[in-house]
């Protein structure tokens, strides 16, 4: 099962090569036909808006075809459909099959000046999906064809369509598209022919000549297909979106499409989407990307390895510039992964030799080893500068081999083959396709199809045999029974998938009874047909032999590797007796992972961790040669610990988990794992285990959220008084609780809510003033001397600290600005991210408004200096306009927190509706009865209670599932 896997999708998008641009158009009848290589049973568009005013299509009528006839007029009998608006341009799941439902479409403007360079981000509207059944594919090119036809409304209208060579309609060359291609044109003749259309007057050659526009507004055409397939994604320059081919269809991602779409037709369909863009450089190529990635989902995204458009101080393509072509491709690759797109890296193309200096050479070849890292880490590469370019012995030229290119610049036909090949091989080895193929026979793809409710969940039946072992040494049957069959339990009732599980043990005097487990000799094991067997040594080695540490474990892993390679398993998982997996995230990562020799981290000591290991196939030749030395010819002066040395491909720090047992008589609640444990502690110690060894449920469901308001909740018979903990220990407390891995904060000033935070942090005030040292054991802390808005206008916290788990919203004391901040934060946001916003409980009027005063004589002494601004006004905002949320409110002295559960990084409500929010809510008053409505707005929770036992709350509010 490869990485793709949990990618693979029912919505197969296809979308027309380039950028959404902006023209006015005639009002007429415009027309698209577009083929799927698969069975469809519903469809919808998506219409973009780069401009700043609305546009409308009167109707879209759509119309399954089994031909592509004359690409105008469908045949097969299938009815005309018109594809509806009734979720009012939202992307929904939801079929609607009401006919009465509205068909007139608004497409709404776009955010201004949201890209660098490149204008205003389009926004994106979408009918509904609309059941509208594929017929019978069309014998020549085996697609499912589907014709559109959309009405525009007003003559003149400024329209957003997808423009790119493929813009201009069908290309014709079926050995080329193999029917992956579509055809727009359309009748500018005032003709309304998607209302009534008139088949005998609908002929290719007039909408060929009368097209509307360049492209089309139907930027965005997808299909809900009965199988599972895959979208594939490509941002770049023009090296990228295939200048200089037959055709600008032709480029290597089409290419690839078009190869595996005919050879897995009507198994697996692909969809193909193209931004890129000639001429541009990487703030525009990755700006263009982000703004598509949540309207696309595609399963992976190519990203470029260097454009020599970019440019530094005036000089294309240095060091300097390919410095920030760098930082921006690790910052796209941030946000595909956030979106749970699986990026796939392409090394940098070959150029002319003229280009290439000695300088633009020495970069090019400096940005192309960094980028050859992202493989060695486990990433997912395309060498498309090996399979293009010229070699002078071992290092490459920068130029193109002879042939794949036509001026010297960009890959021609033959060049954008050579990748699309690479980028097949690889799809074909992640995705595990299985074929089968008799003497004249179609290919069958056996794929594994999964009930109608777990539809995105499926994959193909590409099963590794996988062994998974520990080690042992027991003196008494009870040390059995109390940690190797307590470790059995857990393991096979976790989810693991394991064929086989192997306990080697190092020479106990005693072994268990346990019913279903073979006992064999080490020395000479058999081949027990059952689950789980224990191989004995006859001999103890222990852990130390004439100076050698661990020669027990060395041995019994040495055996199991050469035991798993011989008995022909896949894959190893080792996960040693003192360890155990927790949560679905640890489990489904061993679980999905397939090759390399992959290890956990341990903060505590600050080195890979060697309790719990993965090692696939392609590493066992490294894993035999490893253990095939003694453990004394690795350890060297001064002595090396065994972790320090094994030989591992990738070190995975995203899973949580340390070896807490060496310290402390806890495992914190937010913990993906834990190595270490102690043996003599109750059910309180092991809460994530149950008499039969499952693992508890990680993430609570949404009824348990009332549990949680009945044992938590705050005696509102205290009135409007804070009496919980401090907001600066809460934060503590969730990081020693629920161990966020990053944090983000707004408004730092003094430094006491970072100082409160052991994790990977950002921190943002406009002027700072820390006057000690905040960053405590913390491996990384950036620091932004800027407001919020300069900061998220420029940057991606993602691409500094990966995925952020907590954010504390603590700036300017202006409802607006924490409602941008809030949006912000929640655009950078995932689904397990929780955001804390300060100040929003005022405890008076006075201290509500939005000039800073400070309290009179008359007013309590402790809270004279409080001052929260306006930010209450927060809690209707969120209350009106995003129900969707789980909210919270916390009794943290001094003006209480508010805890926000439930982002959604794809919302636009709050976004798109921003200036209208700030203006009717800034007219909100706040009286002393609307001061107590706001306290009861939503729950609200003693922080004392949470603190002096945690353990609901952390497991309902986890920052991971």
């Amino acid at each position: 099962m490869g990485p793709f896997g949990a990618k693979l999708t029912h919505c197969i998008s296809w979308s027309p090569s380039g950028w959404p641009q902006i023209a006015p158009t005639p009002a007429g009848t415009g027309v698209l036909a577009v083929g799927c290589a698969a069975p469809f049973r519903a469809v919808r568009v998506g219409i973009p808006n780069a401009g700043m005013v609305p546009y409308s299509i009167a109707k879209i009528a759509a119309c399954a075809s089994s031909t592509w006839n004359d690409y105008v007029n469908p045949t097969g009998g299938t009815p005309w459909r018109h594809l509806t608006y009734a979720g009012q341009g939202a992307l929904s799941d939801e079929i609607v099959s009401d006919l009465s439902a509205p068909t007139e479409i608004t497409a709404w403007p776009a955010a201004a000046g949201a890209l660098p360079g490149s204008g205003n981000a389009p926004r994106w509207t979408w009918t509904d999906w609309t059941p509208v059944q594929s017929g019978t594919p069309d014998p020549a090119t085996r697609m499912h064809v589907l014709m559109l036809r959309w009405r525009n409304s007003t003559a003149g209208q400024l329209f957003t369509y997808a423009n790119g060579t493929l813009g201009h309609g069908w290309t014709g060359l079926i050995d080329v598209n193999h029917g992956f291609d579509h055809a727009i044109g359309g009748y500018n003749n005032g003709a309304d022919y998607v209302t009534n259309p008139i088949n005998g007057e609908m002929r290719w050659e007039l909408c060929q000549r009368n097209s509307p526009i360049n492209g089309t507004p139907l930027a965005i055409v997808q299909f809900l297909t009965e199988r599972a397939g895959v979208v594939g994604m490509v941002a770049g320059d023009s090296h990228h979106s295939g200048t200089g081919t037959t055709s600008g269809f032709n480029n290597f991602l089409a290419q690839f499409t078009t190869r595996l779409g005919q050879r897995y037709s009507g198994a697996v369909p692909f969809g193909f989407v193209n931004c890129a863009v000639g001429g541009i450089a990487s703030k525009e190529m990755f700006a263009h990307l982000d703004a598509l990635l949540p309207a696309i989902r595609p399963t992976f995204a190519v990203l470029p390895g260097w454009t020599y458009n970019e440019v530094y101080a005036g000089v294309h393509a240095s060091a300097e510039a390919n410095g920030e072509f760098f930082f921006s491709l690790l910052q796209a690759a941030q946000k595909c992964r956030a979106l749970g797109v699986k990026p796939i890296f392409l090394t940098p193309f070959p150029r002319d030799a003229a280009t290439m200096t000695a300088e633009v050479l020495h970069s090019w070849r400096d940005l192309r080893s960094r980028i050859l890292q992202f493989q060695a880490e486990g990433g997912l590469l395309v060498d498309g500068g090996r399979a293009l370019g010229q070699r002078d012995g071992d290092e490459l030229t920068g130029t193109y081999l002879p042939g794949l290119s036509s001026d010297g610049i960009h890959p021609n036909d033959a060049g954008h083959a050579r990748v699309a090949e690479e980028l097949a091989r690889l799809a074909e080895v992640e995705y595990g396709f299985a074929e089968t193929r008799g003497v004249g026979e179609p290919i069958v793809v056996t794929v594994t199809e999964p009930a109608a409710s777990s539809r995105s969940q499926t994959r193909y039946n590409r099963h590794m045999k996988t062994l998974l072992f520990c080690t042992s040494y027991a003196a008494t049957e009870a040390k059995w029974d109390e940690r190797w069959q307590r470790w059995l339990k857990a393991v096979l009732n976790s989810g693991i998938k394991a064929d086989k599980v192997l306990i080697v043990d190092d020479g106990s005097p005693v072994l268990p009874s346990w019913p279903d487990v073979a006992i064999e000799a080490a020395e000479a094991p058999g081949s027990a047909g059952t689950q789980v067997s224990i191989h004995h040594f006859s001999d103890r080695r222990g852990q130390r032999v004439n100076g050698e540490p661990f020669p027990g474990w060395y041995r019994s892993f040495s055996h199991a590797v050469l035991y798993a390679i011989r008995e022909g398993f896949d894959k190893i998982i080792h996960i040693e007796a003192d360890a155990f997996l927790i949560t679905d995230r640890a489990i489904d990562f061993f679980n999905a992972c397939d090759r390399g020799w992959i290890g956990l981290w341990c903060g505590r000591h600050r080195w890979p961790e060697s309790t719990l290991q993965i090692i696939n196939r392609d590493q066992f030749a490294s894993c035999e040669a490893f253990f095939s030395q003694p453990y004394s010819a690795y350890l060297g002066q001064p002595y090396r610990p065994i972790e320090t040395l094994i030989p591992y491909t990738s070190i995975n720090k995203t899973l949580i988990g340390d070896r807490y047992g060496e310290e402390g008589d806890a495992i914190p609640f937010g913990a993906d794992y834990v190595s270490q444990v102690k043996w003599d502690k109750g059910a309180d110690y092991y809460w994530w285990l149950s008499e039969k060894g499952t693992r508890r449920p990680m993430v609570a469901s949404k009824g348990s959220l009332g549990n949680i308001m009945e044992k938590y909740s705050r005696d509102h018979a205290a009135g409007l008084v804070h009496a919980g903990v401090d907001y600066r220990q809460f934060l503590k407390f969730l990081d020693q609780e629920m161990i966020p891995r990053t944090y983000l904060e707004i408004g730092t000033h003094q430094g006491d809510s970072i100082a409160a935070i052991t994790c990977d942090a950002i921190c943002i005030d406009p002027k700072f003033l820390v006057d000690r040292n905040v960053a405590g054991q913390r491996t990384r802390t950036f620091f932004f001397q800027m407001t919020s808005d300069d900061f998220f206008a420029e940057h991606d916290p993602r691409a500094f600290v990966g995925d952020v788990d907590l954010g504390f919203l603590d700036g300017l004391h202006h409802f607006e600005a924490l409602l941008k901040d809030f949006i912000n934060f929640e655009r950078h946001s995932h689904p397990g991210s929780l955001a804390l916003l300060h100040d929003c409980l005022p405890l008076n009027i006075r201290m509500a408004g939005r000039v800073h005063e400070a309290g009179p004589e008359s007013e309590a002494a402790a809270t004279r200096p409080f001052w929260t601004g306006d930010v209450w006004r927060i809690l209707p905002i969120l209350r009106e306009f995003r129900p969707d949320l789980t909210i919270i409110l916390l009794d943290c002295p001094p003006t209480g927190l508010v805890l926000c559960a439930g982002l959604n990084n794809r919302s636009t409500e709050l976004m798109y509706n921003f200036d209208g929010i700030v203006k009717r809510y800034a007219e909100l008053s706040l009286d002393e009865s609307g001061l107590a409505r706001l306290w009861n707005s939503f729950p609200m929770l003693s922080s004392s209670k949470i603190t002096s036992e945690p353990g609901l709350f952390c497991e309902h509010f986890r920052f991971r599932s």
